[in-house]
């Protein structure tokens, strides 16, 4: 509605042509290139950025996710996506912008779930929802049930957070290296009482990566899903003609797009 005012504020003020289409920040296809904003090209670099993230996210979770199709399922292997939420470098990643108990092959995998059933950021807002007016209680029971079979719901994920924290993991059942050690030191954790406990688990609950966070993730992943897919087939015997990067077998490809509208994009990658 704010963009909606602008324009029509715009539109009736007596203004000259260049005025306006410097003040309107959204592309206009039918504007000369030369004659945008540089916001409204910045504007234009995040669409198109997210729309081909989206693409090639629904292209890998069909080929090896759980809502993988029958035409795309010998695309991508799982093992391939593993051994990218695997690499040293996406562990590296795992910095202050996360919560201290992430883990990629678990969390970022129920990224990739949630965007590509529902929407490429969608999972900041149901976050929020959740985390925020319980009055609602309809709107939650629906945004709660999307959760529902990933690493990220609340009920699974308070479980394995108490685990990290207090508990170690000493079976396999969250993918997690037999006898890893808990992240509290033992004198700590002897000395809590269990309302401490859970008051430290909720609060590691409520901690969640911001909407930039999520996008770099689900970019930095895709991206190197598409590197190891392409070469692998530009080493096959079959694909060795330049050709694949342009044709069909290639458009849902996703390399990351330069993040003009953020002043440290550099920094970004």
């Amino acid at each position: 509605s704010s963009v909606s005012n602008k324009i029509t504020e715009i539109m009736f003020s007596k203004r000259s042509f260049t005025e306006i289409t410097h003040a309107i920040v959204l592309p206009d296809p039918l504007i000369h290139i030369q004659d945008h904003t540089q916001c409204s090209i910045e504007h234009a670099m995040s669409l198109l950025r997210r729309i081909k993230l989206s693409s090639a996210i629904q292209t890998i979770m069909c080929s090896c996710g759980d809502n993988r199709s029958n035409e795309q399922s010998d695309l991508i292997s799982k093992d391939v996506l593993m051994q990218v939420l695997k690499s040293p470098k996406l562990t590296a990643r795992n910095n202050s912008e996360v919560p201290i108990w992430w883990c990629p092959w678990l969390h970022d995998y129920a990224l990739l779930q949630y965007a590509s059933k529902f929407g490429l950021l969608t999972i900041i807002m149901d976050h929020n929802e959740m985390n925020g007016d319980e009055s609602n209680c309809d709107s939650i029971n629906t945004t709660s049930s999307r959760f529902a079979g990933t690493a990220l719901d609340s009920s699974h994920l308070e479980i394995y957070i108490h685990k990290f924290l207090f508990e170690g993991f000493h079976d396999d059942d969250e993918n997690i290296s037999v006898g890893t050690e808990p992240f509290m030191p033992k004198h700590i954790t002897d000395k809590a009482s269990l309302e401490e406990m859970e008051s430290v688990v909720e609060q590691e609950l409520s901690q969640f990566p911001s909407v930039l966070v999520v996008e770099q993730r689900l970019s930095f992943i895709c991206s190197e899903i598409c590197k190891s897919f392409m070469s692998k087939k530009m080493l096959s015997s079959s694909c060795r003609n330049i050709d694949l990067i342009n044709g069909d077998n290639f458009s849902w490809a996703y390399f990351e797009f330069p993040w003009f509208e953020h002043e440290n994009w550099l920094r970004l990658s």
